[in-house]
Order: structure tokens, then sequence, then C-alpha cells
């Protein structure tokens, strides 16, 4: 969150941009989004609740002992959880906002310390009621994926924490963005950061390999700074996957695949798919452990090249808003941009 400062005469450009036609005015920019501070007397009681209405209202789910596990498991969506807690009755745009600009990885809830309706799990996770803190949980619900305790959290603090622990142990490459991040171009293969796709179907007979290999990602010696491990949903990523397969069917009776890639360019990788596949029977799993295993640290070593290679097209986002609701939201900014206008318009009339 930043605040600047637009003279109208020093930059008509960005004035007519931005619909300013006098001065003094305030308008906030959120994520594209131009909304117009509509008061006509500007306080900092006005001016907090201005900005607070800036941000959907589930930025900051409120969280109550009765929706706390729902909350917590619910890292199906792809994001990490985490929980402000305070005890003032509204969350403070320290946590708004942070909670806004990560809402892609990270699905964020407050609690009122103070309120009868979250003892339990005040007392559960152990929490000060006079300071704020902070907690963060990827798929091991049952301990915390991050903690901190302050007098008064700092937001390049928040912003710290979160931007460290913003991905599950196993996340899934659910957009370009995502494989962006977790797979970044490397030209150097002796330098080259891997990324090894567990490739499954969204059925429930492929959740024993995401919980197997979610578990040997969190549990492998492999060096984490120099490897990625993600899975991918076949059905909705299909012209990735037919990219590396080359039209051909994966397994997925007995086995399904794990491709180790790495990336070259924009759209172009170096790749290969694990000899033997990652094991469904779980009595097979160690023996695929024990294969990946070697494998990468061979590649790692330098003792071997990925043979294969592949011109892939962008992931498709899994995050994309509706048509429906990218709609509203367009009618919604044309709606605040034409009331602006009118009302100003009628200002400097009534002022003339």
């Amino acid at each position: 969150m930043c605040v600047v400062a637009v003279h109208l005469r020093r930059s008509p450009g960005l004035a007519s941009y931005l619909r300013i036609h006098s001065a003094p005015s305030l308008l906030a920019v959120v994520s594209g989004r131009i909304t117009a501070f509509k008061g006509t007397h500007i306080s900092f009681e006005g001016l907090k609740n201005f900005m607070g209405s800036l941000f959907p209202s589930d930025t900051l789910l409120r969280i109550k002992d009765e929706n706390v596990d729902d909350f917590l498991q619910g890292w199906q969506d792809n994001r990490v959880r985490a929980i402000f807690f305070s005890h003032k009755a509204e969350p403070s745009l320290r946590f708004i906002a942070p909670a806004f600009f990560f809402r892609d990885r990270i699905a964020c809830g407050y609690v009122h310390t103070m309120s009868p309706e979250v003892q339990t799990l005040v007392r559960r996770f152990n929490i000060n009621k006079h300071r704020e803190s902070l907690l963060m949980w990827n798929e091991a619900t049952d301990s915390t994926l991050a903690s901190i305790v302050m007098q008064q959290l700092s937001r390049s603090t928040i912003d710290e924490i979160m931007e460290h622990n913003k991905f599950l142990s196993l996340p899934r490459l659910s957009s370009q963005k995502v494989f962006d991040e977790l797979c970044p171009l490397q030209p150097k293969l002796k330098k080259a950061r891997l990324c090894v796709a567990l490739i499954t179907k969204k059925v429930k007979e492929h959740e024993i390999a995401r919980t197997t290999f979610r578990s040997f990602a969190s549990s492998s010696s492999i060096q984490t700074d120099r490897v990625k491990f993600v899975y991918i949903y076949e059905e909705v990523q299909q012209n990735f996957v037919k990219a590396l397969t080359k039209g051909n069917e994966t397994r997925s009776q007995m086995v399904v695949e794990v491709v180790i890639l790495t990336r070259s360019d924009q759209r172009k990788l170096s790749y290969e798919f694990l000899e033997d596949g990652w094991g469904l029977d779980p009595a097979a799993v160690p023996q695929s452990r024990r294969q990946l295993e070697q494998r990468l640290h061979e590649i790692l070593a330098g003792d071997s090249l990925l043979a294969l290679r592949a011109v892939v097209p962008e992931f498709y986002n899994e995050h994309m808003l509706g048509l429906l609701t990218r709609i509203m939201y367009k009618l919604s900014d044309w709606y605040d941009r034409i009331y602006y206008y009118c009302t100003r318009l009628a200002n400097v009339s009534h002022v003339i």
C-alpha cells in the first residue's frame, strides 16, 4: 500500500486517466479499479472506513470456534492458511492489506480474541489475548507452519512471514504465475532448479498418490533449494500434459506419472518421466521413493541430462474469476466512475 500525490497541471495525462477534474480529490486504486472518496469532509475515521471498504468482504474471514477446523482443512484450494489474532473488534488495515495482496496463495482469517465465540480456539492455540499474533498452516494442520506474537505486528513483518511461507508443502501448478515462481527459468543445467511434478487426476483413487508424494516431498534428503515438488491435475492442465506426453495417454491404473523438468526458456523445457512412475499401491511407494531420489541425485550431480524437449503452452489459470463475476465487477467500476464524474461536475458547476 502506498500513497502518492498528483498535480493536475503538471500531470494532466494521469489526471485525465484517473478522471480527476478538480482538486482536492481523493482516489484509491486497487487491482486496477479506481474508487473515489465520496464524502465532502475528510476525517481520520472517514478515511479509515473508506480504505476498509476498498477490499472485498471475504478478504479476512471471521474465524470462530464453530468454523476454525473447516477453515484449516480448506487447503485443497491450493492455499496456505493464516489467522490474525487481536483484541480489537475490527481488523486493522495492517492485516487486511497483506491478506488481499497474498489472496491467491494464502487464505486469511481474523479472530477477535475477546469475543465469547472464540475462547475454545484461543485456548487451543495458546493465544495471548493482549498481544497480536499471526499463525500459519499448510496441509499439516496439527502444527503451525509459522507463528509470531508481538505487541503490534508491523506490516513489514507480516509481509516477510507470508512471503516465506506462501506455498503448501506440495503445491499444485494451478496457473502460469505459480509455475513461474516454483519452476523459474534456469539456462545453465549445473545450476538448474528442478521441478518434480506428480501428474494425477481429480479422482479419489489418486488421493493416495498425492498423500504419499507429499510425504516424500516433506521428508526427502534432496536439496530443497534446487528442487521443488509439485503436482498437476491432468484434466485441468491437459494441454500442458499433452505437450509432454506428445499426445499419448498417461499411466493411471497401477501408477501415475512423475515428470522431472527444468526450464531453459519461457515456453521450452527439458524433461523426463520417472521410468516406473509413482505407485498407487502403498506397498510400491518405497520403491518409487528410492528410484526418484536416486535419479534426482544423478541429475543434480551433473552426471545425467534430461533428454526430452518440449514447447509447452501457458498453464490454465484455475483461479480466474467466472465470466458473470467479471461482468459484475466491470459494471460496478463503470458505476463508480460515472457517479464520481457526475458529482464532481456538479460541484464544479456550483462553484462557478
